[in-house]
């Protein structure tokens, strides 16, 4: 549990009210929602993972949209607390943009200018060298392994922790060629000196998870059996190893990791913000994209998706054969993420009903 003396000793944060927040699948962490005394809201997340860049990230960003965390005393923007990783972020909007019905033209191309002008972020890592297997950081709607550095301390550098989560990587991936050029990343601009992790091999992950997910009884098995998932997770991984194959190599950008609608919040004033930064990465803006606009779950129209793009002005032509890569990648991640998730016993009523949907 969150003690609240932990809030105003470390971030000066005097608690007048607290409530736990029940969304969301993510093992490794426990969120509240809590009011100061001055009235103002706070998003509270104690988390047992180790990942730090996505808050060293938004707390130097600047960008509008993007929520910054409170720094701690120390001028770190997390504490530790018991070996855990404690956050404080204001609480920006209580609308999500999924479901709504609020996600009207004019937000959907401030989504698209929010995640371009993150994805223009200028950093020191030249071009990303070839990766035939891209993958992604599990997301943190997911539940993850990994347990905090054996200190308790989260690494002071900002950069995550190989192994944190299981698509996670500290560079490119092993075997990588030479960077595609030797120009900057993005547009000439100051570093925000934030050691990110690269994309990972998302085929390697998915495939050993394949591994593990084996249903013996229950509501799971008989879901397995009826929509034939031993050999639709098959013919996925196909797919996705099909594809990998021929995949040319891309640069890397700074990427939000899971920037899809469930972590979107509505302002009143037709814009968006971005949360959930905790997968944040170097990764071809592909990954991104795809999980803004081509996830089933989240029935994207194609009205929708050009909107997006409007507002995103792409500059070259994406890569629609890496964006179907991701995709598969991603859909068997949640499948077997989420029969996982339901054979370990969390929240396995609303993990069920995600399956239900995607399986």
């Amino acid at each position: 549990m969150m003690d609240s003396e932990w809030l105003l000793d470390d971030f000066g944060v005097a608690v007048e009210h607290a409530v736990r927040v029940e969304t969301g699948a993510d093992e490794n962490a426990l969120l509240w929602r809590v009011v100061a005394g001055d009235g103002r809201a706070y998003a509270v997340k104690l988390s047992r993972a180790g990942a730090v860049a996505g808050l060293e990230l938004t707390s130097r960003l600047g960008l509008p949209g993007v929520p910054r965390p409170l720094l701690a005393r120390d001028g770190r923007p997390w504490s530790v607390r018991e070996g855990r990783r404690l956050s404080v972020v204001p609480w920006v909007s209580d609308r999500p943009a999924f479901r709504s019905g609020l996600m009207t033209a004019e937000r959907w191309r401030a989504y698209g200018r929010l995640l371009a002008g993150v994805h223009a972020t200028p950093t020191p890592v030249t071009a990303g060298a070839p990766q035939p297997d891209d993958g992604r950081p599990t997301s943190s709607a997911l539940p993850v392994s990994g347990e905090p550095p054996a200190s308790g301390e989260p690494p002071a550098s900002g950069e995550l922790p190989v192994g944190s989560g299981p698509h996670v990587g500290s560079g490119p991936p092993a075997g990588a060629g030479p960077p595609e050029s030797g120009e900057p990343l993005s547009s000439p601009g100051p570093s925000l000196g934030v050691g990110l992790p690269c994309i990972g091999d998302g085929l390697a992950v998915v495939t050993a998870l394949a591994g593990e997910v084996r249903p013996v009884d229950g509501p799971l098995l008989d879901l397995w059996r009826r929509r034939d998932g031993e050999a639709k997770v098959g013919e996925l991984l196909g797919e996705a190893g099909r594809l990998a194959a021929a995949l040319r190599p891309a640069p890397l950008v700074v990427s939000h990791g899971d920037p899809h609608l469930g972590n979107v919040l509505l302002d009143d004033a037709e814009g968006v913000w971005l949360i959930d930064w905790d997968d944040a990465m170097l990764a071809p803006r592909e990954w991104d994209l795809m999980l803004a606009l081509d996830l089933r779950f989240f029935g994207v129209t194609e009205r929708e998706r050009a909107w997006f793009l409007d507002g995103y002005a792409a500059e070259g032509e994406l890569d629609l054969e890496r964006i179907a890569y991701y995709r598969i990648v991603r859909h068997l991640e949640d499948i077997l993420l989420f029969a996982r998730q339901v054979m370990r016993g969390h929240d396995a009523d609303q993990a069920m009903g995600i399956l239900r949907e995607i399986l």
